[in-house]
C-alpha cells in the first residue's frame, strides 16, 4: 500500500468515522450502509469533514392549486412569483429593496463621471463626435445610421451628404 492510501483509510464504529493517522474525526447518527463517501476539503485556511450519505426520497406535501413561477433576469438574478399567501418576508424585500438601492446608486455614479469625461473632451451630453470632430446630435446620428441601412444611395449625390446636426422640436 501507498502512504497515502493507508493515510485515506476510513474506519466506522459505534457511530464515530476514523482515519487512519488522525483517530477519530466526527460522529454521526447514519449507519454504515447509507455512508457512502468520507472526504476532507480544504477551504480557505481550514478542512472541513464531508459525510455524503443517502437518504430515501420523500415526496413533499404539495398542493396542487398552489403555483411558483421563476425566471433567470438580466438586472435581477431571478424574478419569482407565485399565488402563496405570504410567498415573500419583510427581510426579504428589504434585501431585494436595498439591491436595487446600490445597483441603481453605481449606475447613476458610472453614468455622472461618463458625462464628466466626455466634458472634459467638449462633448456635451447627447452629442455624437463625428469624424473630423464634427458634432452631431446622437439621435440625428442614430436616425441617418439606421435610414442609410435601409435606403443605402438615399445620401449620394451632390448636396445630400449633409445630415442635420441638432433636432427639431414638433410640438405635438
Amino acid at each position: 500500500m501507498k502512504p497515502t492510501e493507508l493515510f485515506l483509510q476510513t474506519r466506522f464504529e459505534g457511530g464515530v468515522i476514523s482515519l487512519t493517522g488522525l483517530g477519530d474525526l466526527v460522529s454521526t447518527k447514519k449507519t454504515r450502509e447509507s455512508i457512502k463517501q468520507v472526504r476532507i476539503v480544504q477551504r480557505s485556511r481550514q478542512y472541513v469533514i464531508e459525510v455524503v450519505h443517502e437518504r430515501a426520497a420523500q415526496q413533499a406535501k404539495l398542493d396542487p392549486t398552489l403555483f411558483a413561477s421563476v425566471d433567470l433576469g438580466v438586472s435581477n438574478l431571478a424574478a419569482l412569483t407565485s399565488n402563496a399567501e405570504h410567498f415573500t418576508s419583510r427581510k426579504l424585500e428589504k434585501l431585494t429593496e436595498k439591491r436595487h438601492r446600490r445597483i441603481k446608486h453605481y449606475l447613476h455614479v458610472a453614468s455622472h463621471r461618463m458625462i464628466d469625461v466626455l466634458i472634459q473632451h467638449r462633448i456635451s451630453r447627447g452629442m455624437y463626435q463625428a469624424s473630423g470632430k464634427r458634432l452631431i446630435n446622437a439621435d440625428v446620428n442614430g436616425s441617418h445610421s439606421i435610414a442609410r441601412k435601409v435606403f443605402p444611395t438615399a445620401f449620394d449625390g451632390p448636396g445630400r451628404g449633409a445630415v442635420a446636426v441638432r433636432p427639431r422640436r414638433l410640438a405635438v
